[in-house]
């Protein structure tokens, strides 16, 4: 069986040249390199939690300061968590070929982990040197009501009875308050050659999970809530009954076999490999970051979502390998009572669709022309390896999206249209133009089936751009983007365009590719700029 695997591959080598092979072996490294990248992140994240033990203990024993480098490492580290978990959760699942282009980037990563890990051994150490302190008071805050505790200690002191005194009680009772004033006084008895202040914290890593949710959703300062649920029923249930936990300054709530915050903003909410049942899934009302993940049982749009419509607040929504959604909004306004099926996305700011292979439309209406509000705030709109959809904008809704700032659109093999023409426009004669008055950034990657932008007589009105990036779109025939006039009527690149960019093995297309304007690639060949894909 080897042999045949062997002459197989041989044949294909024979056929294909090196590029399979290639992959193969780029297919073979890309898992080693992202095990390799896992270990090293962990042992980052283990010598950072050590580091901020020891600072706090510091700190809290001898007020110790902190060095500079020390705070600025910790950051960075923090950062570069959230940036590796995040990039590992969006490469679980994607198809092996795409795996192979991705393996340089793995080991960019590996590299700034490492270096992360070198630069984390401090040998000038951890807090700033100075003189030790002798005999100075601590400041500390006036006893109300412990008084007679605190005379009680002293007079356990001041006696021979009793060598070793314990105070103990949950925190924020006063014991270290007391200490601190006991500390004080002590400083001016003489029958005590030496008094040495020692604060000690105790860690307790071993606890994971408070199983009492009653007792803090209903803590009236709570500030900050992590909590993981095993299934959606048990976030559901805890949603439902306790209500006030929404009044936390930062909440991250994960459901399902998420184990890491993202942290990317104040309320969010992680749901990954979980299975909706009869129920549907209820939002918090503050939630301004939703990512869901491997949803199963999830239906054709969100509508088993409830309560979506409530979540006034949600800024990000990232969905990701559900391989039943066909659409994000699905609105039935054909009676007069316009049902909502799925809530309308009003102020949203960003979309993010990943490798959802039935996805064909965003927004599916029945009845009337689409709401004007619908994605009426949007910024960033990408979808990646989305197989299933050929036309990414229908025309009628772009009259909401006038915030857009940023369209992606990468490995999705069927896409044929990023605006979709109406059937009107083949015998019409007329051009049309549309505007997209804050569009900075339009990427357009490995789409080999995209034949157009627009239609062939739609114009691009978007003077905000900077950045264009096209590759691996050879059916790409013309750029629609209207050139901005001069006062003598001649054409001008937009003002705060930076560059455009084009992949090194696409400079025949580039010179193919049409402009309205005949004089368009001189004007724009000083932006001009070949290079690989992203994520080489």
């Amino acid at each position: 069986m080897a042999d045949i695997a062997g002459a197989i591959i041989s044949a294909l080598s024979c056929i294909c040249g090196t590029p399979i092979c290639n992959c193969i072996d780029q297919y073979r490294s890309f898992n080693d390199d992202v095990g390799e990248l896992r270990r090293e992140l962990d042992t980052l994240t283990k010598r950072k939690e050590d580091i901020e033990s020891r600072i706090e203990v510091g700190e809290a024993c001898g007020g110790e300061m902190v060095r500079r480098e020390v705070k600025d490492w910790l950051k960075q580290v923090q950062d570069i968590n959230v940036d590796v978990h995040a990039f590992l959760e969006e490469v679980q699942g994607i198809k092996w070929y795409e795996r192979a282009c991705l393996d340089k980037l793995v080991c960019r990563k590996i590299d700034v982990v490492r270096e992360m890990l070198e630069k984390g051994s401090f040998p000038g150490g951890l807090f700033i040197d100075r003189a030790p302190a002798r005999g100075n008071r601590i400041p500390t805050e006036n006893l109300v009501g412990e008084i007679s505790t605190k005379e009680e200690i002293w007079g356990y002191l001041i006696g021979d009875e009793v060598g070793m005194i314990g105070v103990c009680g949950i925190g924020g009772v006063g014991k270290t308050t007391i200490m601190k004033n006991l500390h004080n006084d002590l400083q001016g008895e003489t029958r005590f050659q030496k008094v040495i202040w020692y604060l000690a914290i105790c860690f307790l890593r071993e606890i994971t999970r408070v199983r009492n949710f009653e007792e803090v959703a209903r803590l009236k300062k709570l500030e900050t809530l992590e909590c993981n649920f095993d299934d959606i029923q048990d976030f559901n249930s805890f949603v439902n009954k306790f209500k006030d936990f929404q009044r936390a300054i930062t909440y991250s709530l994960l459901v399902g076999s998420a184990k890491d915050m993202l942290r990317r903003s104040k309320h969010e909410l992680v749901i990954t490999d979980c299975e909706i049942g009869e129920e549907c899934i209820v939002l918090p009302t503050k939630l301004e970051d939703l990512w869901i993940i491997r949803l199963k049982n999830m239906g054709s749009s969100l509508s088993k979502i409830a309560l979506l419509e409530k979540a006034n607040e949600l800024r990000t929504c990232n969905i990701r390998f559900c391989e039943e959604i066909e659409c994000v909004v699905e609105l039935d306004l054909s009676s007069s009572s316009s049902s909502l099926r799925c809530p309308v996305f009003d102020k949203l700011e960003e979309l993010w669709l990943w490798q959802l292979p039935r996805l064909c439309e965003l927004v599916r209406v029945e009845g009337e022309a689409t709401p004007p509000h619908v994605f009426s705030n949007l910024k960033r709109l990408a979808i990646l390896s989305c197989s299933g959809i050929r036309k990414l904008l229908p025309l009628e809704l772009l009259q909401t999206l006038q915030n857009l700032e940023a369209i992606t659109v990468s490995f999705c093999h069927q896409m044929e249209e990023i605006i979709a023409s109406l059937d009107s426009d083949a015998s019409s004669s007329d051009k049309f133009t549309f505007t997209f008055p804050k569009l900075r950034e339009l990427r357009l990657w490995t789409s080999p089936q995209l034949k157009s932008i627009c239609s062939a007589k739609g114009v691009m009105v978007c003077n905000s751009i900077e950045t264009i990036e096209i590759g691996g779109c050879p059916e790409l025939k013309r750029i629609p983007v209207q050139l901005p006039q001069l006062d003598n009527g001649q054409p001008s690149p937009p003002p705060h365009l930076r560059e455009i960019k084009i992949h090194e093995s696409s400079k025949e297309w580039w010179e193919s590719v049409e402009w309205d304007h005949p004089n368009a690639k001189n004007l724009l060949q000083p932006f001009l700029k070949y290079s690989g894909y992203p994520w080489d």
